[in-house]
Parts: structure tokens; C-alpha cells; sequence
């Protein structure tokens, strides 16, 4: 068994394999072998393997936690049916991590899914307050369909919908195919006598029948957020699929994703495409809209809006996500879940008394350790960070070393030039005399007769001649390579830039 940590999103994953958690950090596996109790600080929500429309049974969630610190009640009846209720175990700052679910797949848009939000913040809770949790199930997809003639559809046998479309510009006779809207998922509180929202993670809009080729990448609108209970958190607007649900409103059609306060359930498809086609294509759990050929809406603080008319084309919009004012946003909204949603909750690691501002837990004592950065350790106070630095300059081996390593490598640069050099060179008459001879009469030293080493300490340690211009051209390696070797060794031998390296502490 491994415990996934991701920097505010962790869970248990023992008991459940089929779902693919979204990484927004590198992950960091943790043995159970180790100390840590992860019991008293991560806790691990889910659907309990329920879809669709209505809320998982206190049955499914019992075999979905067993042998998991996580213990629900689940609300059996009334406009709760399906809510999980959490009681808080001791008093402290907790992260809410949630996760909208994802919007169902179109008939014949179905490369991509619309994802559910994730978004998370951080509460001041009290020992044994009950907590309730509604978490979002992913729109239903319109394939494979259930019957003979929509699956033809779903395999790219048949094109009565479209074909349909082109002729009339309307879908009254056939209609259908498009994805349910993803249900938001909610957590919420009862205080005085009313439901208070804490936290509302978006559901994903459902996919149209067909792709809108026309709809670019950068028309993708941004995930949007409320924070202000004074405005109202009403249900999208509905057309030919159902809108999706919002925090509280009232409901007026059957393929309408219903508010939380009236339970939340998902919308159905709508009539035409049950009707004549019996494609019955609904919202997830948590306010999802009801599919027509256009898709559902998704649920939230406010619910998706959909197309008025039953465009072919047309996908379900997003939900809003909700902060309450009382908590402190942690990570911004983001769509990033492709199925049903979740919440993590885990006991706030306050990171605040660092100088650094990160820090991790303590694996035996659940207590904050800081953290410094790469180049830097913790101080002897454990909360500030120095850098490293040697005591004064570099060792000398070590700086014998560096220099020893400039020059054998200007020598091998040299040895390159001139050996490209060599075969031109050799052909001239009278090549630039110079080094540690005198040219006589009989002849001169050709650069090219030198032995390769003894061309190198040339090029690098003797003169130039003033007289021979061709020299520098001979020489290439020169003023480019011996400069900035110069100001390397500088660079090396500087107390400064000794300091910053690294090595053991002052």
C-alpha cells in the first residue's frame, strides 16, 4: 500500500484502483512501513462506485471505505438522498481539496471530454461538525447507446441525425447523441438552521453530437469563480438540454439539472431524443443538465448554460465554482478531472513561520519541518535558510585541478584548428616565422611543421608578431578562446564566486 503526497493533494490508494488522480505535482510515494499515521491527517471521498443521475446508498459507500479511516453517513431520504456526511474528528485548520466530474462524450464528439474543476482552500473546522459532502458524477456519455439504431450512430454506421439536421435546421423528428452535463461537487455545513457552502467544484459541460470545427482552442472560455454568497446561486439556463443546477433554485423541467438544495440529482434527456430514438443520456449526480443532440450543462455554485435551440453543434457550458469568504483559497480553479469527482481533505500544514514558506511533515510527530531551497540549509533556529559557502577560497587541489582542465582543453581546440588548417598552410611559400626560432635563409620554421603540442603553447603563451598578419588567421584559437578562459580562472580563483559553491556550511 502507498500513500500518494502532492503537495495539499493526498489519498490512500489501496482501495481504490480504478481511479486515475490527478497529479499536479511530481507524486512522492511513502511506504506504509514508515511511522506516519496517515489516519488522523488525510481523508479520501468519492462517488462509492455510484453513476449517474442519484446519489450512491449507505451500502456502496460501507464497501467503498472499508478498512479506511473514512466513516459517512449517507442521507437516505428527503432532498439530501445521497449526501455523505462527514463528522469532523478534532478541531484545526483543514485543506478541502474538490473535484467537479467531467461532462459526458457527444455520439460523434468524443476525443475529448469536457473536465470537471478542481479547486481547493483552506477552513477553520471544530471538533464533531458535521461536514456534508455531495461528490459530482460524470455526465453519461451518449455511447454505446440502447438500441439498434443508435448504435449504428456510435459506430459511424449511420448519419440520420445529421442528415436530419441539414434538411430541416431542426431536430424535432430525431434528436439525441449529445453528453450529459458532469455533476459539481459540493461541501457544505449547517449553521443555524441553513446550509452555509464552503466549497464548490464545477461540473464539466457535456459534449454536442458533432464537434464545432469552427470552435478554436483559444475560444476555450476560463474556469470562473464566485466568493460572494449575496449573489444568488441560481441554475443555468435551460434549452433543448437541460441547464445545469446551481446551489439553490427551483427546477422547472425534468431534463434540468436540479439545484443542491432540491437534491441535486441529474437531469434527464430531453423528450424528443426519448421519444424517437429512446436515447436516454443524463446529467451526473450533483446538478448535471440532461442531454439533447446539444450537450447538458454542468452543476455549480451556478449552473452551465445550454444552446436555446437544439444545436448540433453546441456543448453544454461549465458551472461556477464557490470560496466562501471565510476560507483561504489555496490553488485557483482548474479544469483538469476527465471523470466523476472527489474531495481530500487533510489537516492544514502551516508553512507560514518559514523562511522559505514550504515545509512538509514530520513522518513521526505530524509536525511542520521547513524546507529550503536547492543551495541553501536549514539554519540551527529551523526556520531560517543560509546559503552554503566555503570557508575561504577553493581547496588547492581542487583549483589545480580547474586550471589544469582550462588548459588541456584550449590545447585540445587548438590541436582541431590547426589540424583543419594544416593542409593550406603547408602549400605556402612563406608562412608567418615565428615562435622560438629565427627564419634563416635556407628556410623558416613553418607553423605547419610544428609538432601539434608545440603549435598549441605557441598559440597560446607566445606573442604574436605584429609583422605577420596571416597569423591570427593561423591561429583562430586564440583571441576567441584565451579571453574568456582568462576571465573563467579569474571567476574561479575569486573569494566571491568561491563562496558559492558548494560544500559544508560556514
Amino acid at each position: 500500500m502507498y500513500l500518494a503526497v502532492c503537495e495539499g493533494i493526498s489519498a490512500t490508494r489501496q482501495h481504490f484502483p480504478g481511479i486515475s488522480k490527478l497529479s499536479l505535482n511530481k507524486l512522492v510515494w511513502v511506504q506504509q512501513a514508515q511511522a506516519w499515521d496517515i489516519s488522523v491527517v488525510f481523508w479520501w471521498f468519492t462517488t462509492c462506485g455510484a453513476s449517474g443521475p442519484q446519489g450512491p446508498t449507505q451500502a456502496q459507500c460501507d464497501s467503498a471505505y472499508q478498512n479506511t479511516n473514512v466513516s459517512v453517513t449517507v442521507e437516505k431520504e428527503g432532498k439530501l438522498r445521497g449526501v455523505q456526511v462527514w463528522k469532523v474528528p478534532a478541531t484545526n485548520r483543514y485543506m478541502i481539496s474538490a473535484y467537479g466530474a467531467a461532462g459526458g462524450k457527444g455520439a460523434k464528439n468524443h476525443n475529448k471530454r469536457s473536465h470537471g474543476v478542481f479547486i481547493s482552500a483552506t477552513f477553520q473546522l471544530e471538533k464533531d461538525e458535521l461536514l456534508y459532502i455531495l461528490v459530482g458524477q460524470q455526465g453519461e456519455d451518449a455511447c454505446p447507446g440502447g438500441n439498434v439504431q443508435t448504435q449504428k450512430i456510435c459506430l459511424g454506421e449511420s448519419s440520420l441525425i445529421e442528415d436530419d439536421y441539414k434538411k430541416k435546421k431542426d431536430l424535432k423528428e430525431w434528436a439525441g447523441g449529445g453528453g450529459g452535463g458532469g455533476g459539481a461537487t459540493y461541501v457544505f455545513r449547517q449553521k443555524d438552521g441553513t446550509f452555509e457552502p464552503l466549497l464548490i467544484a464545477a461540473g464539466g459541460g457535456g459534449k454536442a453530437y458533432l464537434k464545432d470545427q469552427d470552435n478554436l482552442l483559444d475560444d476555450i472560455p476560463l474556469e470562473q469563480l464566485e466568493n460572494n454568497t449575496a449573489v444568488p446561486g441560481v441554475n443555468g439556463k435551460t434549452g433543448a438540454a437541460g441547464g445545469g443546477g446551481g446551489w439553490q433554485d427551483i427546477t422547472q423541467v425534468p431534463r434540468a439539472g436540479k439545484s443542491l438544495l432540491e437534491g441535486g440529482e441529474g437531469g434527464q434527456a430531453c423528450p424528443q431524443a426519448l421519444n424517437n430514438l429512446q436515447w436516454a443520456t443524463s446529467g451526473g449526480f450533483g446538478g448535471g443538465g440532461g442531454a439533447c443532440t446539444s450537450g447538458g450543462g454542468g452543476g455549480g455554485y451556478r449552473g452551465g448554460h445550454v444552446s436555446d435551440s437544439d444545436e448540433i453543434t453546441a456543448d453544454g457550458q461549465d458551472g461556477i465554482s464557490f470560496v466562501s469568504p471565510i476560507g483561504e483559497i489555496f490553488l485557483q480553479p482548474l479544469a483538469a478531472m476527465e471523470s466523476h469527482g472527489e474531495v481530500d481533505i487533510q489537516i492544514y500544514l502551516n508553512c507560514s513561520h518559514c523562511h522559505s514558506g514550504n515545509c512538509k511533515r514530520d513522518l513521526e510527530t505530524n509536525l511542520p519541518i521547513c524546507i529550503c531551497e536547492m543551495g541553501s540549509v536549514l539554519a540551527s533556529d529551523n526556520v531560517t535558510c543560509t546559503g552554503k559557502r566555503w570557508k575561504g577560497h577553493l581547496p588547492l587541489p581542487l583549483l589545480l585541478a580547474v586550471v589544469a582542465a582550462i588548459v588541456v582543453l584550449g590545447m585540445a581546440l587548438t590541436c582541431g584548428s590547426l589540424s583543419f588548417r594544416k593542409k593550406h598552410l603547408c602549400d605556402l611559400d612563406v608562412v608567418g616565422c615565428w615562435g622560438t626560432k629565427t627564419a634563416t635563409a635556407s628556410g623558416c620554421y613553418h607553423y605547419c611543421d610544428f609538432d601539434c603540442l608545440a603549435a598549441s603553447i605557441s598559440c597560446f603563451f607566445l606573442p604574436l608578431p605584429s609583422s605577420h598578419v596571416n597569423t591570427w588567421g593561423n591561429c583562430l584559437i586564440h583571441p576567441t578562446l584565451v579571453i574568456p578562459l582568462l576571465l573563467l580562472t579569474l571567476a574561479t580563483l575569486s573569494p566571491a564566486s568561491a563562496g558559492l559553491r558548494g560544500g559544508p556550511a560556514g
